[in-house]
């Protein structure tokens, strides 16, 4: 199993000798609340998209559809 973390850890620089640190549960919570402050932040200014309305239609009605007529439609 640990092979199999050696090319992950080595990625982001970490040790393979499966030490986790110090960190804690509200280091964790801190760093992504600061990250995404400043996500945020870094996008502030950038105008909101106009999604243009779009109409989706509702297929209300069904109608039989033989399977010779598929097959001719599906070119079988």
């Amino acid at each position: 199993m640990q092979r199999l973390w050696r090319t992950p850890h080595s990625t982001v620089c970490e040790t393979a000798s499966g030490d986790a640190g110090d960190h804690t549960a509200e280091e964790f919570a801190t760093f992504f609340t600061a990250k995404i402050a400043s996500v945020r932040a870094s996008i502030a200014a950038t105008p909101l998209y106009d999604v243009p309305y779009k109409l989706t239609l509702i297929l209300e009605d069904w109608t039989t559809v033989m399977a010779e007529k598929v097959k001719k439609l599906i070119g079988v």
